[in-house]
């Protein structure tokens, strides 16, 4: 069913409450850099395997990821 409560309370773990007006700031005017979307992959991956964020959403399911991928998604981001 997903665990949207503890979506948000995942994001507001990982994502700094202080940049969160500046970056909003940037979007509405229509900057969004390589850089912005970095930081965002960055936050992404702070939050666990993408498996785990996925079931948080409603309508999604873990089932939907291939299994077996974490370990060579954990390789990847330690280099």
């Amino acid at each position: 069913m997903g665990d949207w409560s503890g979506f948000m309370d995942k994001i507001h773990e990982v994502v700094p409450m202080d940049q969160q007006p500046e970056l909003l700031q940037k979007l509405s005017e229509g900057n969004f850099t390589l850089r912005i979307m970095y930081e965002q992959f960055q936050n992404i991956l702070k939050m666990g395997p993408i498996s785990q964020v996925f079931s948080m959403l409603p309508g999604f399911s873990a089932e939907l990821m291939p299994k077996g991928r974490e370990k060579a998604k954990q390789k990847l981001s330690v280099t």
